[in-house]
């Protein structure tokens, strides 16, 4: 099945950070960009708890609305864990204009990227995981 997401959640994200500067280890999944430190290895604080931070890819953008991602193994998904709150964090921004800006470098597009809570069981890493595999 083709991925539909690249994830990158602010739990992990705030666990490098900790990392480098509290000597926890870190892993690398040898994806670039996705070293992290196991929720497991983090203080309730370090984390937010029940929250997925995603990107949905560009390809999947008719898809997407607001408070929504239409696709339908994602809302599966969704309704398996409990997400009871889909938002885009971004909702006033869209798809840059040029793949790269006056510098080469690339643009990043922050119009797909979406916070997901949900209220069910399923740990953090393992919703992740299930999420990173669609």
């Amino acid at each position: 099945m083709k991925r539909i997401f690249t994830i990158s959640l602010v739990a992990l994200i705030a666990a490098g950070l900790s990392a480098k500067t509290t000597g926890t280890q870190s892993i690398s999944s040898g994806h670039y960009g996705q070293n992290h430190t196991p929720v497991t290895q983090l203080q309730p604080d370090e984390y937010m708890s029940n929250t997925l931070i995603i990107k949905v890819l560009p390809e999947y953008r008719s898809k997407c609305t607001n408070g929504q991602i239409a696709i339908p193994a994602v809302v599966n998904f969704f309704t398996m864990i409990g997400a009871d709150n889909i938002k885009k964090i971004y909702p006033l921004k869209s798809a840059p204009e040029k793949a790269t800006n006056k510098f080469g470098a690339p643009m990043i597009d922050l119009s797909l990227i979406y916070e997901v809570h949900y209220s069910g069981a399923l740990q953090l890493e393992t919703a992740i995981g299930k999420l990173y595999n669609m």
